[in-house]
């Protein structure tokens, strides 16, 4: 008898864990923006824009199933996707250099890295595990990656423009005001110029 009301308490908290859970996931959703999608800015040698997509616009330009840039809301993994498209024009008469690990976004309270090529994919490896997809759609969205995301590091050489993808992965609030900061180098170590870009969701 005693087996059987432990049977059920266990089920009871099961069902009640499953209930919570997916209510928490439901309540996710996508982040709303306010104000004006392309930021820009410049100085007498650069010019830059900042452009945040939205799952809208992502749904556009890629398709659902081997879209590497949008959230999974029914997943358990908490984080959030956050892209944007950034291009830079180097107006000044020497090269400019661009390194991926030097971007930052602060948003809420915390401070993230762009994700590069590799550990984009790497991050969607290990979810196609789970979900067995196909083979080709991990072509696909491999292709997909490796053409929009920026590389680590890129010469701008003078006259030359620079345009790509920047990923943001973590667990972001819903709500706030996120900073984006691109710097550009003169050199490994000196650096010539840093933007910053503001959005609010």
């Amino acid at each position: 008898m005693n087996g059987r009301k432990q049977f059920w308490r266990v089920l009871l908290f099961c069902l009640a864990a499953a209930l919570f859970l997916t209510g928490c996931l439901s309540m996710r959703r996508p982040l709303t923006l306010n104000g004006n999608p392309i930021q820009t800015a410049e100085t007498e040698s650069l010019k830059a824009s900042l452009r945040f997509l939205d799952d809208g616009e992502l749904r556009k330009t890629f398709k659902q199933e081997v879209n590497p840039f949008l959230t999974d809301y029914n997943s358990l993994h908490m984080r959030r996707i956050m892209t944007f498209e950034l291009t830079i024009d180097n107006l000044g008469p020497g090269k400019v250099e661009f390194a991926l690990n030097r971007l930052e976004l602060q948003y809420a309270g915390k401070a993230l890295k762009p994700y590069n090529r590799f550990q984009l994919l790497q991050e969607w490896e290990f979810r196609d595990e789970h979900k067995r997809a196909l083979a080709v759609d991990k072509t696909r969205r491999e292709k997909i990656v490796n053409s929009w995301v920026l590389p680590n590091t890129v010469s701008i050489a003078p006259g030359g423009n620079l345009k790509g993808y920047i990923v943001f992965l973590g667990t972001t609030a819903e709500y706030g005001v996120a900073m984006v900061y691109v710097p550009l180098l003169k050199s490994k170590d000196e650096v010539l110029h840093r933007f910053e870009f503001q959005f609010e969701f």
